[in-house]
């Protein structure tokens, strides 16, 4: 596979997902019935609030209607935190169930202790955006961000939105180079670690190794900051649902396996 082959593989990752409503949420007073669940194929990299006009449309009609209503989701009695990319979420919580993930739809006892509300699609793009500037922020030092036409930096966001490769790819590949559009080392690697239920690790991790400017790997970075990881057998780490090799540089993953939000998500899982 070459780096081209595994930037689409990324882009084309889908999870088969079941959302089904709350039963107890079914206004059966005024004789509502249970809806059918929705059906949906996922990309990884996508966020569950884009597919909240889909869920409202067989949904909603059901339930009693209150000011204080907002969606929410729900695995296994835990909720779904909507910020964290879709692959990120089933590698986290659901890698070992079957194929297709069953996920419980809520209106009621949003619980807001626990999850960022997020009433509208314009809290996702915000977030989407944010990241973006906050990964060129590591790699450049927002050298590219700043000169970045708007409508750039839009066509990223749309281009996502509609699942359009080339269109974002276009723009995302300016945040691959330098000021100059030259190919040169980040000054750090954008990454987000995710353990268990601990709070995502993101540190600062330079792209080379101060003495001798080689390529710091996936290794280097565990063994930083997650030394136990490779002193474990009963860990494994994920970066896109796969287990990649821990010699491959930091630098490569950061070009061609990143999420859209030009960051590394890379899930432990103690098995």
């Amino acid at each position: 596979m070459d780096d081209e082959e595994a930037r689409k593989e990324v882009w084309g990752g889908k999870i088969a997902v079941c959302f089904t409503l709350d039963e107890k949420e079914v206004n059966y007073s005024l004789g509502k019935e249970l809806p059918e669940p929705v059906y949906v194929l996922l990309p990884r990299i996508s966020y569950f609030p884009l597919v909240y006009d889909k869920l409202n449309r067989q949904f909603q009609h059901v339930i009693s209607n209150c000011e204080d209503d907002q969606m929410w989701l729900e695995y296994q009695g835990k909720p779904v935190k909507w910020h964290y990319p879709v692959g990120i979420l089933y590698d986290l919580i659901s890698s070992s169930s079957p194929q297709l993930w069953t996920i419980t739809v809520h209106y009621k006892n949003f619980p807001s202790d626990i999850l960022l509300q997020c009433p509208k699609k314009e809290m996702v793009e915000a977030h989407f955006k944010s990241r973006i500037k906050e990964a060129d922020c590591l790699k450049h030092r927002k050298e590219i961000i700043q000169v970045l036409k708007p409508q750039e930096f839009e066509q990223l966001w749309t281009a996502y939105l509609n699942e359009n490769y080339n269109d974002f790819w276009v723009v995302n590949n300016k945040l691959m180079a330098n000021a100059r559009g030259e190919t040169e080392p980040f000054k750090n690697i954008p990454f987000v670690m995710y353990e268990d239920d601990n709070f995502p690790l993101q540190r600062l991790m330079p792209s080379v190794h101060s003495e001798g400017g080689a390529e710091v790997t996936l290794k280097d970075l565990l063994q930083r900051y997650c030394p136990h990881i490779l002193s474990s057998t009963s860990t494994k780490v994920l970066i896109h649902g796969v287990q990649p090799s821990l010699d491959v540089s930091l630098q490569w993953f950061s070009r061609h396996f990143s999420y859209p939000d030009n960051f590394i998500h890379i899930v432990v899982l103690t098995t």
